[in-house]
C-alpha cells in the first residue's frame, strides 16, 4: 500500500466537505478554505505526519465522514444568508459543532477502550489543539 500523502488527503477532505456544501448550492468562501486547511493541518496531517499508519480505511472513513457532517452543518448555516456563501465563521461554528460533539465521543472511547477507536490519533489531537480558530 502506498504511503499516505497529506497534500491528496487534504484534497478528499475538501471533495467530502464540498460534496455535502454543493448539495445545498452554497459556495466556501476563501477565508472560510483558509480555516479548512488550518484545522487540517492541526488534525490529520500531524496525525499522519506523526505516524503514517494512522491513514487507514478505518481513520480514512471517520475522517471523511466528520468533514462531510462539517459541510452538511456549515451550508444550513449559509443558506439562511443572501449570498449562501460559507464564511470563516459559519465554518468554524460548524466545525467547532462537529467537533465537540466528537471530543465527547472520543473522551467515551478513551474511557472504555483507547485501542478501539479507529480514529483515536485524531481525537488526541482534536482534544489538544482547541485553539485552532482563534488564528
Amino acid at each position: 500500500m502506498a504511503q499516505p500523502n497529506p497534500q491528496d488527503i487534504f484534497v478528499e477532505v475538501l471533495y467530502a466537505f464540498g460534496a455535502e456544501a454543493g448539495r445545498s448550492g452554497c459556495t466556501l468562501g476563501e477565508d472560510a478554505a483558509e480555516s479548512m486547511r488550518m484545522l487540517f493541518s492541526y488534525t490529520v496531517e500531524q496525525a499522519v505526519r506523526t505516524n503514517r499508519e494512522n491513514w487507514r480505511p478505518a481513520a480514512r472513513h471517520y475522517v471523511l465522514k466528520q468533514a462531510g457532517r462539517i459541510g452538511r452543518q456549515a451550508a444550513r448555516a449559509a443558506m439562511q444568508t443572501p449570498g449562501r456563501e460559507i464564511t470563516r465563521t459559519i465554518f468554524i461554528d460548524a466545525a467547532q459543532e462537529v467537533i465537540a460533539l466528537q471530543q465527547l465521543v472520543c473522551e467515551r472511547l478513551a474511557k472504555d477502550d483507547p485501542e478501539a477507536s479507529p480514529s483515536g490519533p485524531f481525537c488526541v489531537t482534536l482534544r489538544d489543539k482547541r485553539d485552532w480558530a482563534q488564528r
